[in-house]
């Protein structure tokens, strides 16, 4: 096994890089290797039953004469004498040209400290395999895969005609071998290579780059270093099972609850502070509610927001100076309403209620002695700061104008109202207020509760709040 420098890991010595962190095991196998082992020979072949030799193409050639043993290019290994074959395990010589018995393949020795080289190994011929002699232990093999090239597998050995000519059948039977295990034949182990064979890996994850079978708990192809799970989290040591990746929990489209919020502006236009309004009721105040107020002019308990399913209704807690709605487009005017242009506040009268001042005498059929008018639909009149009522105008024809310069009420020394600020018209029996694209806008106190829109504004106490739903 070599354990990977980078994160502690053993892994297989035949293996290029680390299952874990994909280090290159490769180049540090090359690095402090210094040489190659010379290649093992594959384990020798398990010995057959006699009954075997005699099936077709299978099992000990046909007998064959001296000759023919003798020719070039067979592969048949030259007569051994017994104190040969007693010290390498092979079975018996040939005898007048024909197998004797089963002759078991010379294990190939490892590279030796001394310096000699093993013969090499002959191509195997397909032959019954000789009883082995008796020894102790049987012959420990180098390992075989950890250092070097593979050796190329065997070619096959072209029997000539002259032995293919003999029948199978005509061998005589011979008696299976008894059981005996080959001498211990050892070599010494080397400080540098590995003595411990690679574990083969099981079946699980392929390698998508070089088709190497890796283990199902590596992240990391041992051949390549490609990394097997995708780059996808791991759990850390400690955390248990994968951690599922959190997604949505279902397909369908996701419902989103509307939302509104009441965003303060101040005198600058500048926006300031926003208030989220949740369902339900909120309660607005200068010392009770959610949405507070450090102003003079607001009441204790001022006012209640209502919202539910996107709709926002606004209702007045019996404050004194009340709520009022910005004008948008033609806005009736009912008598008795109280408007708010620039810093003036204003109360309509219609004077269809007014009340006639003089009374007539039973019989008297005089003109009453007044001021003249020409046809007057209403008045406006002014409340001042202490309560007290101020100018009063009169509107008179179908439409009357007010503001700083221009119209036919002007009030010069309010610099909140614009040049044109608003008109008052007369339809019928009714009086319509028209905001005329002031800056500031023109507001109508809030009777009881009013539905309140997105893009609304609203004046409570000295605050301006515009109101957006979402």
């Amino acid at each position: 096994m070599i354990k990977c420098p980078n994160c502690a890991r053993d892994n297989a010595d035949n293996f290029n890089f680390c299952l874990d962190c994909g280090y290159d095991l490769k180049a540090l196998r090359e690095a402090f290797s210094p040489t190659t082992v010379a290649p093992s020979s594959p384990p020798p072949p398990p010995p057959r039953s006699p009954s075997t030799s005699s099936a077709a193409g299978v099992g000990a050639p046909p007998a064959r004469s001296p000759s023919s043993i003798d020719a070039p290019g067979v592969g048949a290994p030259p007569a051994r004498t017994p104190s040969t074959s007693g010290a390498l395990g092979v079975g018996p010589p040939l005898a007048g040209g024909v197998d004797s018995g089963p002759v078991a393949p010379a294990p190939t020795l490892p590279a030796s400290p001394v310096g000699w080289p093993p013969p090499p190994a002959s191509p195997p011929v397909s032959r019954p395999q000789a009883p082995p002699p008796t020894a102790s232990a049987p012959p420990t093999l180098p390992p075989s895969g950890t250092q070097g090239p593979r050796p190329a597998p065997p070619s096959p050995v072209t029997i000539p005609p002259t032995a293919q000519s003999f029948a199978p059948s005509a061998l005589p039977p011979v008696a299976p071998p008894p059981s005996a295990p080959l001498p211990s034949v050892s070599a010494p182990p080397s400080p540098s290579v590995p003595t411990t064979i690679a574990p083969q890996p099981v079946a699980g994850l392929l390698c998508p780059a070089c088709g190497y079978q890796n283990a199902s708990t590596v992240k990391f192809c041992g051949e390549c270093g490609k990394r097997l799970d995708g780059g996808s989290l791991a759990p850390a040591a400690g955390d248990g099972p994968r951690t599922m990746f959190m997604h949505a929990a279902s397909s369908g489209p996701v419902v989103r609850e509307p939302v509104c919020r009441l965003v303060t502006i101040d005198q600058t236009g500048r926006e300031g502070m926003t208030f989220t309004l949740r369902t339900g009721d909120t309660v607005c105040g200068r010392t009770n509610g959610v949405v507070l107020f450090d102003d003079p002019f607001v009441s204790p308990t001022h006012c209640r927001f209502t919202f539910n399913a996107g709709r926002l209704v606004v209702q007045d807690a019996g404050s004194l100076n009340g709520v009022y709605l910005r004008v948008r487009g033609d806005r009736p005017l009912a008598d008795g309403d109280y408007l708010r242009v620039g810093r003036q506040l204003f109360r309509f009268e219609s004077l269809a209620n007014a009340a006639i001042q003089i009374a007539k005498a039973d019989g008297d059929d005089a003109a009453v002695w007044g001021s003249p008018h020409p046809g007057a639909f209403g008045r406006l009149l002014q409340i001042l700061d202490d309560g007290r009522t101020g100018e009063i105008r009169l509107f008179s024809g179908d439409r009357c104008q007010l503001g700083r310069e221009h119209g036919d009420i002007v009030l010069p020394s309010d610099g909140f109202i614009s040049g044109k600020h608003c008109a008052f018209l007369r339809q019928g029996a009714d009086v319509l207020l028209q905001d005329l694209g002031s800056s500031n806008g023109t507001y109508v106190r809030v009777r009881s509760e009013a539905e309140v829109s997105n893009g609304d504004f609203l004046l409570v106490g000295n605050q301006m709040l515009r109101v957006e739903i979402v």
